[in-house]
């Protein structure tokens, strides 16, 4: 996935730290995704024990 950052940026070191900031967003953006799910998925197993 940072392969994929470094490639699209072949501009330099000055790049680098965008890239980083943006690949930091991109993780919390999939953190914060993954645990909404987690939290749904948690919600329809209790209705269905229920």
């Amino acid at each position: 996935m940072c392969l994929i950052f470094i490639l699209l940026h072949p501009s330099g070191k000055t790049s680098l730290k965008r890239h980083i900031q943006t690949t930091i967003n991109i993780v919390k953006l999939w953190l914060i995704i993954a645990y909404e799910w987690r939290g749904i998925m948690m919600m329809e197993i209790q209705e269905a024990i229920i």
